[in-house]
């Protein structure tokens, strides 16, 4: 007979100083992957929606991140950072700074994996927004300006992010759920 265990197994995590700190890590991650990532996606949407020859070029290099293999963004990443070899590395060398180890110094590694999964997560977002704002009626456009909001700013507060709440909502979602399947990504390398 198996013998019951209840919620010891959550009990005994829960007091492991490495998973606690781990859960802290992942939830700071989270913390700054998903405002930067929604924020990020719904601004590049608002600057690309009304573009009729180049939109297609900018959906595709926003959008290139989400078909990309992981094997081969992270060849690629660790290649941009590389301290010695990394072009990221060589531009900061060249201002003046001194060899930046982005993924083994240990107050640097959260805030990298932070803007690698800001920038991983931007295109996604952005063609969520972009089917949200295209299913904004013009006509309610014409409708407020004729009501006296003529500045962007005020037809967008009015008209479009109230008729985004669905969109957001969704994109707020599923920006959580692969920012916290991040986890193991995150503990392994804040250690």
């Amino acid at each position: 007979a198996v013998p019951w265990v209840g919620l010891k197994n959550f009990e005994k995590a829960l007091a492991d100083p490495v998973f606690r700190r781990s859960l802290g890590t992942t939830f700071l991650y989270v913390a700054i992957v998903l405002p930067g990532s929604v924020i990020g996606g719904l601004l590049i949407a608002l600057l690309i929606h009304r573009r009729k020859r180049t939109r297609g070029l900018y959906e595709v290099i926003y959008f290139l991140p989400v078909t990309s293999t992981l094997i081969a963004m992270a060849t690629v990443w660790m290649f941009l950072l590389h301290p010695r070899l990394g072009p990221i590395s060589g531009a900061l060398r060249a201002l003046g700074f001194g060899e930046i180890a982005f993924l083994s110094e240990p107050r640097l590694v959260l805030p990298t994996l932070a803007v690698i999964g800001i920038w991983q997560l931007l295109g996604f977002n952005m063609i969520l927004f972009l089917a949200g704002l295209t299913a904004v009626p013009r006509e309610l456009y014409e409708a407020a300006e004729v009501d006296g909001c003529y500045h962007p700013v005020d037809r967008f507060l009015t008209v479009t992010w109230p008729l985004l709440g669905p969109t957001v909502m969704f994109v707020v979602v599923t920006t959580s759920i692969t920012a916290f399947k991040a986890f193991d990504t995150v503990a392994v390398m804040t250690r």
